[in-house]
């Protein structure tokens, strides 16, 4: 543990966190056993989307923006025109997972093309029988999460390609839990969003396995651990901004977010960064703070 900032935080800093609900799990958690330890922290934990969060991260409303993707090259641009500095530390690994109802007993495995079909903005699918001749003659209700998504625009970057548009008639919401729901309700639903509400959900929903060329696959620890779950594995990462890392209670509560998300990332359904990632990100943590520490009490 770095420890370089222990002891610093102080109750009137707000700390305000939005943007990925993929990545909210993470960071409730972190919020929740740092603010066992300090009493007093004063923490909001929002998830508007990953696109809504850097957004308000480059405007100044929020100190820590979590994201599913990396942030483009535009909103890079708008930060450095803002004027902004800030770290990017990578604090988990997530699986896309694709499911259906608890009653679909056909669709065990799809294969990307198949995924390509069904979501490309001008797909002609519109029953499970369009996309195998020996599965049901009923219309698939697909849900997912909205344009705002950082998991929206990676499914869509992996799956139908770069610049590619996504069918519009689906029941989109950035609430996964209410994705969750849809499926749930529906035996002919098909849904997606992070392995972390699967596994809060995994003995009401199926996991379908995905074939990217090389056999079907689902999302597990291990098969997102070592990349075999193609093309859907992914980095999740929280951007910090470096003016909000002045503040002695937002540096206390990143550096306890670097330190413990190793552990914390596994009890919400993610896997853990490698430890040389962790290694970097509190390389980086500690350049990025290393003008604001404390002087010692004598």
């Amino acid at each position: 543990m770095v420890g370089m900032l222990s002891g610093c935080f102080q109750p009137p800093d707000i700390i305000r966190i939005d943007g990925s609900s993929t990545v909210f799990p993470v960071s409730a958690r972190v919020k929740d056993k740092f603010a066992a330890a300090n009493p007093g922290a004063r923490i909001t934990v929002a998830k508007t989307g990953t696109s809504g969060g850097i957004t308000s991260f480059v405007r100044g409303e929020i100190d820590i923006c979590d994201a599913s993707r990396m942030m483009s090259e535009s909103e890079r641009e708008l930060a450095e025109g803002a004027g902004l500095e800030f770290s990017e530390f990578t604090v988990a690994y997530d699986g896309i997972s694709l499911v259906v109802n608890k009653e679909n007993d056909w669709c065990e495995c799809l294969t990307v093309e198949q995924l390509s079909r069904l979501w490309d903005k001008n797909s002609q699918v519109q029953k499970w029988s369009d996309l195998d001749s020996s599965w049901p003659e009923e219309p698939i209700k697909l849900y997912g999460p909205d344009e705002n998504s950082g998991t929206f625009q990676y499914f869509v970057e992996e799956i139908l390609g770069k610049g590619k548009g996504c069918r519009t008639d689906y029941s989109p919401s950035t609430e996964d839990n209410q994705l969750v729901r849809g499926v749930q309700g529906d035996k002919y639903a098909m849904g997606y969003f992070g392995y972390a509400y699967y596994i809060e959900n995994a003995e009401t929903l199926n996991l379908v396995a995905v074939d990217a060329g090389e056999g079907c696959v689902r999302p597990s620890v291990e098969s997102i651990k070592n990349d075999t779950y193609k093309p859907l594995s992914r980095p999740l990462f929280i951007y910090v901004r470096h003016d909000s890392l002045a503040k002695p209670a937002v540096a206390s509560f990143v550096e306890f977010y670097l330190n413990e998300v190793g552990g914390l990332a596994g009890e919400v359904g993610y896997v853990a960064a490698p430890t040389e990632v962790a290694d970097e990100n509190l390389a980086e943590f500690q350049s990025a703070t290393a003008g604001n520490q404390a002087e010692p009490a004598e």
